[in-house]
């Protein structure tokens, strides 16, 4: 199975690449329990949002992960919502 790419929001890096390139912090692990696999995909999404503004990520933070977890099918979204716990 080939390793799927590396998301934006998944990069801890905090060295930019350039000058120009705003310093970006990197998005809090999620504090709790996940669900199991199996669940409303809704659930998992309102679980992540809730948790990573309780964490403090930044609107743009919040936005990047909702657009990448939804923009696959439902085991993407939830590897990438297994990947904040």
């Amino acid at each position: 199975m080939p390793t799927p790419p590396t998301r934006s929001w998944m990069t801890t890096s905090s060295n930019p690449t350039s000058a120009s390139e705003p310093r970006q912090a990197p998005i809090p692990t999620l504090p709790g329990s996940p669900y199991p696999k199996g669940e409303n995909a809704v659930a998992y999404i309102g679980q992540v949002q809730q948790g990573l503004r309780k964490a403090g990520a930044t609107d743009g933070q919040v936005e990047a992960v909702m657009d990448d977890m939804m923009s696959g099918d439902y085991d993407h979204l939830y590897d990438a919502y297994r990947r904040l716990f």
